[in-house]
């Protein structure tokens, strides 16, 4: 379709397709990179993206985030209990694990200090009777945490904790970092493929192997964190490929410029390969965000 210049339909066609993956086979890596593939071959012919296919990857690579922070064992449980709420919000539209996402967000708010938050998932999962019925299928420890959730309801507690905020890109206004609405333009701000956040001007890079913007204090501690260490970085490479990939890594490590696995592309990426762009870059990169033309309504 976008061969043909019929980027609209490839647009249906990529949501249809990226849902099949998400709702009948469970795979949701699939689904994140049919989305990410068609918003870039969109970009690339200056075509602009439909909000629904960007709100889809918004979703599903915030799950991937999630499970970046869980293969670290990440004790950062406020900031993965803000992901997963965002998550939680949609997952009817991740069937085959959504009790399981559920039930993460009621435990990571516990643990993150939301307990309104917990106490509104966990009630919402006990009073589905769908969602009950996933629920006495898990382990009997999973059952008795959420429902104890919700019988510490009635007795008070602790007030949510307030998120942390930062400056809204577009109007300047103090909002939460996990926001991605303007609160005055009601545009949508771009998010920060590495934590979530959305996005700042004066943070601003753009990943080298996806062309996605990322705030750059957290892209540089991601790849900080993420260092590549051994050669099992692509199974799919033949001996020589990975041993290519071995040598130049090797080399990167050595002159202090750190390496890890991109979170989009999955490709190799450095910090000295990291680029702050101006505001007005920005500003720019918004703007053409935000403009859905003739697709605005798939």
């Amino acid at each position: 379709y976008i061969a043909l210049g019929k980027y609209a339909d490839a647009a249906k066609t990529a949501i249809i397709i990226a849902k099949q993956y998400q709702e009948i086979d469970g795979d949701y890596d699939a689904a994140h990179r049919t989305v990410y593939k068609t918003i870039n071959a969109l970009e690339s012919h200056n075509v602009p993206v439909p909000r629904r296919l960007r709100e889809m990857f918004v979703t599903l690579h915030t799950f991937e985030i999630v499970k970046i922070y869980a293969r670290q064992k990440s004790d950062d449980h406020e900031e993965i209990a803000r992901l997963l709420l965002r998550v939680a919000k949609f997952a009817s539209g991740l069937p085959q694990h959504k009790i399981r996402i559920l039930i993460s967000t009621v435990i990571e708010c516990q643990k993150g200090c939301l307990r309104d938050s917990a106490r509104e998932w966990a009630t919402h999962i006990c009073s589905s009777q769908d969602l009950k019925k996933e629920l006495n299928r898990q382990p009997k420890k999973l059952k008795t945490k959420i429902q104890s959730v919700v019988r510490r309801s009635n007795h008070g507690g602790a007030k949510e904790k307030k998120e942390m905020l930062s400056a809204c890109p577009i109007s300047g206004s103090p909002i939460p970092v996990t926001q991605l609405e303007c609160p005055v333009t009601k545009d949508m701000i771009p998010m920060c493929v590495c934590s979530g956040r959305h996005m700042e001007l004066d943070d601003w890079c753009i990943c080298p192997n996806s062309g996605l913007p990322a705030l750059y204090s957290h892209y540089k501690r991601y790849i900080e964190s993420n260092k590549v260490e051994s050669s099992n970085t692509n199974s799919s490479m033949t001996g020589c490929e990975q041993n290519d990939l071995d040598c130049n890594i090797s080399t990167l490590m050595q002159e202090g410029q750190y390496c890890a696995i991109d979170p989009v592309c999955k490709k190799q990426v450095y910090v000295e390969g990291l680029k702050l762009i101006s505001p007005d870059e920005a500003k720019q990169y918004i703007r053409k965000y935000n403009e859905f033309g003739l697709v605005r309504n798939i």
